[in-house]
């Protein structure tokens, strides 16, 4: 029907002859239904882009919203960068007072090892006095043994005069005999005074030469159990010789030998008083040199202690030192690591929530293609319905003529309608055609945009086409459409 009204409309149009003859009313009331049914057609239509609008303004609210939303993340995001910046320049600073930090604990260390190496100077010390101590008590112990053996060689002289006088009593060969042995004993002493002096040197020179002294004093005793022995051999015999010849001897002989016993008893008792004499001299000669060590040494060592308190103090102050650098250089660790790790956190934080804005990103712009292709499509098929209409109301304004006894006039208000409903649908700012255009601007300048741009780029390119639009909203007055 449709092909045959078009092509009885060219013919209409094409031969003036037809345009003369008035149309029947079957082909008036096909007319009629058939623009009856255009219109329905029509008014479908504008709902069905009223409803496109609606859902356009919704989807362009979401897009607002969802600029907003990543413009807030943006400064958020921004600023999180800054802090990061603040925090790597605070974690930088605080490198290089840990780094600081640790030059002065290995300085201190270094220090600290300088003063236990003297101090372990001062034990040695301490233990070399110590040694010389027992040194010194050993050699007095050695001089306090000489001692005992001087006396008990003094005990055996006291014998031995003893002895002499019952041999002087006996005979003049036994008084001889004793004179030899006082010579031997006079040897002795002398012998013993020159040990004496020795020992002296030796106690000056800190009792070097003990060791021989003691090998030396080992062979005279020797030698002298040796002569006790030869001695009790002659005194065997000398009392064998004796009681012969004392029934032999007469008075004369004992008193002389008496009065010579008398004079070696004077002459013993000043040796030994000189004897012990220089006894007395040695002993307070070592005595005092003894004393004198012993101060020497007790100052020492009460200096050395003293050292030793003061550098056992320095330590302590030192220990404590570190200690609180140490517990510092922790504390400054533990909150350098909680904020590295609550930033950390924060940033895998942002990241993820960037990674989502991404995602919905790609889906809006998946689901805006989508819909500028359906767009496109809807709008294909109402400028071909438009243009078919205003072709047939230009045919049938051309062709439709008056006549009597039918229908005078037809409505020609469908054109202007029409006309009127096109122009607003497609210059009206709430219109979804306009918003059309300013996607495919978006889109458009979205395409002449590289690949790799990154999403920052597309934000401020929408943000600055929905700040076009508002500006050119807020100059027009808003109206609605109406059937």
């Amino acid at each position: 029907m449709r092909k045959q009204t078009h092509q009885s409309r060219q013919s209409f149009s094409c031969n003036p002859k037809f345009r003369e003859k008035p149309l029947n009313e079957s082909q008036v009331s096909n007319l009629v239904t058939e623009n009856q049914k255009l219109l329905q057609q029509n008014d479908k239509l504008i709902q069905q882009l009223e409803h496109l609008r609606e859902e356009y303004e919704s989807l362009a609210t979401s897009g607002i919203q969802s600029v907003k939303s990543q413009r807030n993340k943006k400064i958020e995001f921004d600023q999180s960068c800054e802090e990061m910046n603040k925090l790597k320049i605070q974690k930088e600073k605080l490198i290089v007072d840990n780094e600081c930090l640790r030059r002065t604990i290995t300085k201190l260390q270094y220090q600290l090892d300088e003063k236990s190496k003297f101090i372990e100077k001062l034990q040695n010390s301490q233990n070399d006095y110590e040694q010389l101590k027992q040194r010194l008590e050993e050699t007095v112990q050695v001089v306090n043994d000489l001692e005992i053996q001087l006396q008990d060689q003094y005990q055996q002289q006291k014998q031995f005069e003893y002895n002499q006088k019952v041999i002087t009593i006996s005979n003049l060969d036994a008084q001889e005999h004793l004179s030899s042995h006082q010579k031997m004993n006079e040897i002795q002493i002398s012998q013993l005074k020159e040990q004496n002096n020795k020992l002296n040197k030796l106690l000056e020179e800190r009792l070097i030469q003990l060791e021989n002294i003691t090998k030396l004093l080992n062979q005279r005793n020797e030698a002298y159990n040796k002569l006790q022995e030869s001695y009790d051999q002659d005194l065997i015999d000398l009392r064998q010789n004796n009681q012969k010849q004392i029934f032999n001897s007469s008075d004369k002989e004992k008193k002389a030998l008496q009065i010579q016993v008398n004079q070696l008893k004077q002459q013993l008792e000043k040796q030994q008083l000189n004897n012990n004499q220089n006894q007395q001299k040695v002993q307070q000669k070592i005595d005092e040199e003894s004393q004198k060590i012993i101060q020497d040494l007790q100052s020492l060592l009460k200096q050395k202690e003293y050292q030793v308190k003061v550098l056992e103090q320095k330590c302590d102050e030192l220990q404590q030192n570190t200690k609180d650098i140490q517990t510092t250089i922790a504390s400054n660790n533990y909150a350098n690591s909680q904020n590295y790790q609550h930033m950390q956190q924060s940033l895998q934080v942002l990241m993820k929530e960037l990674d989502m804005q991404k995602q919905q990103n790609q889906k809006i712009i998946y689901d805006y293609n989508q819909m500028r292709n359906l767009n496109q499509q809807l709008t294909e098929k109402l400028s071909f319905y438009s243009q078919s209409q205003q072709k047939m109301i230009h045919n049938y304004s051309h062709s439709f003529v008056s006549s009597p006894g039918r229908l005078d006039t037809y409505p020609i208000k469908t054109s202007s309608v029409l006309t009127n409903r096109t122009n607003i649908i497609q210059n009206a700012p709430d219109s979804p055609f306009r918003k059309q255009k300013l996607h495919l601007l978006f889109t458009d300048e979205q395409q002449k945009m590289p690949s790799n741009i990154s999403t920052k780029k597309i934000v401020q390119v929408a943000s600055k086409l929905f700040e076009v639009d508002q500006n050119q909203q807020s100059n027009k007055d808003r109206f609605l459409l109406h059937d």
